[in-house]
């Protein structure tokens, strides 16, 4: 009997270190992935570009990309996660590894591969032309005496540049949204846009009257492929993910995907879009779906990022505006008073833009943390006015009064820290209230960085529900009303400290 139960303990032991050595390869395969975040893939993506990505229903993004990338992550043993972000800023994203991967419709070129390694295709698809209703193109003569617009960073702008070469007299527009650079065409401010073929179709069908869409094969534009971007040092993802998309494309999944996102009811999406009165339009961009949530959300990281910020911004400004006025006993500036006026002078001599996407992508370009990098980038900038602010400030008080502490032994220290600061920060205070309201209004662009904001949600959200001006109408209002509000309390404080 106790030889039976051990050659029965012994077929179970070696059938279950049978099954763990045949499942040792692909447990491997799923853990050896490097990405930025312990068991979870990364994507960038951009949220305003249906069917491929946009935000649902619930507020969160979705679409065929969206899709996918979460099939892929599965195959892999990962949990999916996708941050939206301005188009331009994903590849370098990806290059100095703020992503795992980038999906957003992304075509393989010559220049991009410069930044990333690419996946295999995952979707076929073309370009087209939107123009007015009563101009015809018919090959690239057509395009002369125009102006094209495209979408920064995507093929079609590469497509529109080369064909500015060969065209005489083609002006080239660049936008940061679809949606923007259509309105311009119904608006009469642009001649033609180009576009990818399903959003063309999708635009054609709202504004069905005034523009239509033409097929980007009169001009010879080339079949693109859709692939997923990832690190060049990370050749391991791109194999993992080459392996699953070989799996998912040849699975019904695939097939499925195609269907519910890519075989587009016409009749259906123009009901989705079809022109409503102002009340309708705001039910749809603001109160279904609970989109007010998205406008919070987006005011909120405004507002954080806005005072973290300010508080950044006030003591350095305060600290750079007294070394700036620091003097030798001979009367002479100080080698650190010019240093001080130096990085003044650089951070006012250049937009803040370029300053936020060097912080995101050189300088702290291994921080994950965007509200972080974000609020840096506007804390330096903001020191920098905030001093000058300051220093007009204490230049502003009586120099009878500094004569005076002297003679009464007090030291420049003294005099500084308990008689001229004091009087130069409320001096200062109007013009510290500009300086927040303005604040407040320049953090409109961190969409660059991976954050969505105010006005990133408002993109977000005309892209889900096909319209334009209801979504920055609001945008615009809760900018106004965060302002007023800002300027009654900053008001308040300043009578408060007059008295």
């Amino acid at each position: 009997m106790a030889k039976k139960i051990k050659l029965k303990f012994a077929f179970i032991l070696s059938s279950i270190l049978t099954i763990f050595l045949i499942l040792l390869p692909n447990i491997k395969a799923k853990t050896e992935f490097e990405t930025i975040e312990k068991g979870v893939l990364t994507f960038g993506t951009n949220a305003t570009f249906p069917p491929f990505e946009y935000l649902g229903d619930d507020g969160k993004v979705t679409g065929f990309d969206i899709e996918l990338g979460e099939a892929i992550a599965e195959k892999l043993g990962l949990k999916a996660k996708f941050i939206d972000m301005s188009f331009e800023s994903i590849l370098p994203s990806v290059k100095n590894k703020k992503l795992d991967a980038g999906i957003a419709g992304l075509t393989k070129t010559p220049e991009r591969e410069k930044e990333a390694a690419f996946s295999m295709s995952y979707f076929e698809g073309n370009q087209f032309i939107l123009t007015k209703k009563d101009r015809d193109i018919k090959n690239e003569k057509s395009f002369e005496n125009l102006t094209v617009a495209t979408q920064v960073g995507t093929t079609a702008n590469e497509i529109a540049k080369k064909l500015a070469t060969k065209v005489k007299n083609l002006k080239l527009k660049e936008y940061d949204s679809n949606d923007i650079m259509v309105e311009d065409l119904v608006q009469n401010k642009l001649d033609a846009v180009i576009l990818d073929e399903i959003v063309s179709k999708t635009k054609e069908i709202k504004y069905g009257d005034k523009i239509k869409a033409t097929d980007g094969k009169v001009i010879d534009c080339p079949i693109e492929n859709s692939c997923i971007a990832c690190s060049k040092e990370n050749k391991e993802l791109l194999e993992g993910i080459n392996k699953a998309l070989t799996e998912i494309k040849s699975s019904k999944k695939y097939n499925e995907l195609l269907k519910k996102y890519m075989h587009i009811d016409l009749k259906e999406k123009e009901k989705a879009i079809k022109k409503n009165g102002l009340t309708e339009q705001f039910s749809t961009a603001f109160l279904e779906k609970d989109r007010w949530k998205l406008y919070l959300k987006g005011l909120l990281v405004t507002l954080t990022i806005t005072i973290i910020s300010a508080i950044i911004g006030f003591f350095l400004g305060s600290i750079l505006a007294i070394l700036k006025l620091t003097k030798t006993k001979s009367g002479k500036t100080t080698i650190i008073s010019r240093i001080v006026n130096i990085y003044i002078s650089i951070i006012r001599g250049t937009p803040v833009l370029v300053q936020l996407l060097i912080m995101w992508l050189v300088i702290l370009k291994n921080a994950k943390n965007g509200i972080l990098v974000a609020s840096i980038a506007f804390g330096l900038n903001s020191a920098a006015y905030v001093a000058e602010i300051i220093r007009g400030g204490i230049n502003a008080v009586d120099k009878g009064q500094t004569e005076a502490c002297h003679s009464m032994g007090f030291s420049q220290v003294s005099t500084m820290y308990y008689v001229v600061l004091p009087q130069g920060l409320k001096n200062s205070i109007p013009a510290l209230c500009n300086e927040f309201i303005s604040l407040l209004k320049e953090t409109a662009i961190v969409g660059y960085v991976a954050l969505a904001d105010l006005t990133r949600a408002a993109f977000s959200i005309s892209a889900a529900t096909y319209q334009t001006f209801m979504p920055l109408i609001l945008t615009a209002i809760m900018y106004f009303l965060v302002t007023k509000l800002a300027s009654i309390i900053l008001g308040l404080i300043e009578r408060r400290l007059s008295q």
